[in-house]
């Protein structure tokens, strides 16, 4: 895309790859979205927001992408590109740092991480995009003393893989599956 810096972030079945490159080869330029596929290369911009990045970093089977746009001011909101434009899904709980969807299912279900600046380290909050909203994971279990920090997948059942850290171990990360239950 003509910048200095770039990353893939992401790859799918179809071979589609998704990431980020920097607009031009200064230091504090901004970055975009991409979305590489069969060849071709489709920036995804800003959705017209002035000195704001974005990054690209989760597909699904069907192509749709998720990510983050940074604000020059610490504004911070999730995406998603459809295909053919990209949707503002707004702002997760907690997320005045750190807004970083890690995965998403062929549902159109999307997992990340979010952070406030306020909190000490390591202080992630992870949460899951359904049904039109952003809901912390914390509140659909029931794990005292734990708190799930960073999602990493989310299946088409709906299984999520993920870490969670506890107080009385707050640097020593736990791997945790969570099912959802059928009712």
């Amino acid at each position: 895309m003509g910048g200095g810096d770039a990353e893939a972030t992401a790859i799918n079945n179809a071979g589609v790859i998704v990431g980020w490159s920097t607009v031009d080869d200064g230091l504090l330029s901004p970055s975009h979205g991409f979305v590489w596929q069969d060849g071709e290369l489709c920036d995804l911009g800003t959705m017209g927001l002035s000195s704001w990045s974005s990054i690209a970093t989760a597909v699904d089977g069907q192509g749709r992408v998720a990510g983050r746009l940074d604000g020059p001011t610490r504004e911070r909101k999730v995406f998603l590109y459809d295909g053919t434009r990209m949707l503002d899904l707004g702002r997760p709980p907690n997320c005045q740092w750190v807004c970083h969807p890690t995965g998403m299912n062929s549902l159109g279900q999307i997992v990340g991480q979010a952070r406030d600046d306020r909190e000490f380290a390591p202080g992630y909050h992870g949460w899951v995009w359904r049904s039109g909203r952003f809901v912390e994971l914390d509140s659909l279990v029931s794990l005292p003393g734990f708190t799930i920090e960073v999602p990493r997948g989310i299946d088409d059942a709906g299984q999520i893989a993920t870490s969670a850290r506890t107080a009385t171990a707050p640097y020593m990360l736990r791997a945790l599956l969570l099912v959802p239950t059928r009712r």
